[in-house]
């Protein structure tokens, strides 16, 4: 999805926002329907740098701070969530551009303010008639990558033995940005000039791609690129497999010469009809001559496991 400067936020992409006094308190001038509380809030606080638990959806909290005070730019993890890369920002606080000094949030009705540098561009969104300013997607991320490495937001990531938690927490949010705004690696370099560690962000870089659909499928190609490499598999991610004209599916990660593929089957794959559906991909792989292996989210809890698995796989299918 091509994002442009103006873009507005439709009814329905932000929880709607009620009276004060009524519902959860997103600020101190605006509250949401309990039916849109995060469930998970004190679990996120646990991994919030001062334990704060936020029950109201992230971007209905960054909507609420902007339509307070209009001259301030959604920052970073709040931007991402108002430029449609929502899968990191909940838990974190709302994160603002203004004038004065930063301020750490100490509260969940408060934002954690930064100062506004003179002369930067900011995109203004609509959010119904109102709008709002936030930064434009590469210089998001750029903020995104740089308020992970000071230590003021977090998330889990499944464990790997060759790469940092931190690196795959930069990686998985590189390749959505990617993906969800075709933000270019040359927008990104420019961005991150004089604000974000050069050599960090070219290691980040290389290890990203703009083709992940997911955040799992990300991990999962960080957790058996490396090890498929070892073993003389070269996986590619989101690989179509064709009978003549027709489209039979796409490969998360696959090598097309080995006609070895991986599949990320996500909570969307329990349903009976996917089931059925998948089953027919899999007999029709089989015809075609590919070897498919499927993951899911528990892959991802246990590497060891996972990577002997992968390996008895590459091997059986490579004889």
């Amino acid at each position: 999805m091509a994002l442009r400067s103006g873009l507005p936020l439709l009814p329905g992409t932000c929880p709607p926002l009620l009276g004060a006094g009524r519902g959860i308190p997103v600020s101190r001038h605006y509250s949401v329907a309990p039916e849109h509380a995060v469930s998970h809030a004190a679990q996120l606080s646990l991994l919030h740098p001062r334990q704060l638990a936020y029950p109201a959806p992230a971007a209905a909290r960054a909507v609420a701070v902007l339509l307070k005070h209009p001259t301030w730019v959604a920052d970073s993890f709040s931007a991402a969530c108002l430029l449609g890369v929502p899968e990191f920002s909940e838990g974190a606080d709302v994160f603002v551009l203004g004038k004065g000094n930063r301020r750490l949030a100490s509260h969940p009705l408060t934002p954690t303010i930064h100062r506004l540098p003179a002369g930067l561009t900011a995109w203004t969104l609509w959010y119904h008639d109102h709008p709002l300013r936030c930064l434009p997607p590469a210089m998001a991320l750029v903020r995104c990558l740089r308020i992970l490495s000071d230590g003021l937001h977090t998330w889990p990531v499944p464990a790997m033995a060759h790469l940092s938690a931190s690196t795959v927490r930069a990686v998985q949010l590189i390749d959505q940005f990617r993906r969800r705004t075709e933000v270019t690696e040359a927008e990104i370099v420019a961005a991150a000039r004089s604000r974000f560690d050069a050599r960090l962000l070219h290691k980040y870089l290389a290890l990203s791609s703009s083709l992940a659909d997911s955040v799992p499928e990300t991990s999962l190609r960080l957790m058996l690129t490396p090890q498929a490499r070892d073993l003389g598999v070269h996986l590619v991610p989101q690989v179509p497999v064709r009978s003549g004209e027709r489209l039979v599916t796409v490969l998360d990660l696959a090598d097309p010469q080995a006609r070895v593929g991986v599949m990320y089957d996500g909570a969307h794959h329990w349903t009976r009809d996917q089931r059925n559906r998948d089953a027919r991909i899999n007999a029709e792989l089989k015809a075609m001559g590919w070897e498919v292996i499927r993951f899911s989210q528990a892959a991802l809890a246990n590497a060891p496991e996972t990577h002997l698995l992968f390996e008895r796989f590459v091997r059986a299918a490579r004889r």
